[in-house]
């Protein structure tokens, strides 16, 4: 029988690691924006056209981590569980950046221009807007490269019965209302920008429940909707959503 403390434990160490490489990817590419003059700048759009296979090119890097990151999780999440990772793709020759980078950092500049002609802000912040933008795509679409790992993995794996969606704390309302659900699909669960929620393969029915009920801490909740997953929250926590 698994033990869920290990298998919590390695959704949480996924989670680090994967948000420790879309960081990583995130701060390349503000430093490769940084370059580029302010949206009032004529040569504007052209510095643009002329950074962008750059930008491109870090973000790919950083979705390929992701996937060999995720891959490596998989098997040990698999093991963890007695199970045999049998797997018969190998992600990162099947996924493919799947998003339009280009159209990313295209967007990432209008919106910088936006910010200055439209809403008349200085040019330093109208830059910085479009920084933002960009920084928030590449650190999503990063990590979503993860995700998707580990939904291709867990659909071709023979010993994997389903996925579950496992989030972070603090959380938004969405994110906690979808906790613990089960999935057999291809594809990644839907998440918003900079959602941190990862997926984890499952065998057979895991009771995660009594490991979490054993914490001595009085404030941690089990939210009863999800009794399969048992997810921890600080009730002060639940006062937010």
């Amino acid at each position: 029988m698994a033990d869920a403390t290990d298998i919590l434990d390695l959704a949480d160490r996924q989670y680090e690691a994967l948000a420790l490489n879309a960081r990583a990817t995130a701060t390349d590419v503000q430093t490769l924006w940084r370059q580029l003059p302010t949206p009032n700048t004529p040569g504007f759009r052209t510095a643009v056209r002329e950074i962008t296979p750059a930008i491109s090119d870090r973000i790919t890097v950083g979705q390929f981590a992701s996937i060999r990151t995720a891959e490596g999780f998989f098997r040990a999440q698999v093991a963890a569980q007695n199970g045999l990772a049998d797997m018969s793709v190998e992600p990162s020759r099947l996924l493919a950046p799947t998003v339009n980078l280009i159209g990313d950092i295209e967007q990432a500049a209008d919106h910088a221009a936006y910010m200055f002609y439209r809403k008349g802000v200085s040019p330093i912040q109208a830059q910085l807007a479009g920084l933002g933008r960009i920084v928030q795509t590449t650190a999503t679409n990063t990590q979503d490269a993860g995700r998707e790992a580990v939904a291709l993995l867990s659909a071709s794996t023979k010993s994997v019965h389903f996925q579950v969606r496992k989030l972070r704390v603090p959380s938004c309302k969405r994110c906690f209302q979808l906790a613990g659900r089960r999935s057999r699909s291809t594809a990644a669960f839907r998440r918003h920008p900079n959602c941190d929620c990862v997926n984890i393969p499952i065998g057979f029915d895991v009771d995660l429940t009594d490991a979490l009920r054993g914490n001595s801490n009085a404030s941690l909740y089990i939210p009863p909707s999800n009794p399969f997953f048992g997810i921890k929250f600080p009730a002060d926590v639940l006062h937010r959503l």
